[in-house]
């Protein structure tokens, strides 16, 4: 969601976005105790819907819950390699449809591989 807001911004001043990958959940395991996982994931779900209709009605996108416990690890990789290639903003578009609106895990070499293999590609 933050991404559209970019985006719209970006219509309207001269801004660079500079993206940082970094890990939703490192080896798709919550960092803290069962108890703690539980806690975070009973806060996730009460503002989730507010978010969702945030979404819809700012920016007219309909969201999805992504999967919970993801390992984005191999998103992560993928990160780096897009910004090798020039391709970072655009990964980390189809990265943020994949997860929030198709529903898609990024966490799934498939997944990625299709997000990379439908790129405009370098060179």
């Amino acid at each position: 969601m933050a991404e559209s807001g970019l985006d719209s911004l970006a219509q309207t001043h001269s801004i660079t976005r500079d993206w940082r990958a970094y890990e939703l959940l490192p080896g798709g395991k919550f960092p803290g105790g069962p108890e703690q996982a539980a806690k975070f994931r009973t806060m996730i779900d009460a503002k989730q819907n507010e978010m969702f209709a945030t979404a819809r009605e700012r920016f007219g996108l309909e969201m999805r819950a992504g999967a919970f416990g993801v390992d984005s690890r191999p998103a992560l990789e993928g990160s780096k390699f897009a910004r090798l290639h020039a391709l970072e903003l655009e990964y980390v578009h189809a990265c943020f449809i994949a997860h929030w609106q198709a529903g898609q895990r990024l966490d799934d070499y498939t997944t990625l591989h299709h997000r990379i293999r439908n790129w405009p590609g370098p060179g």
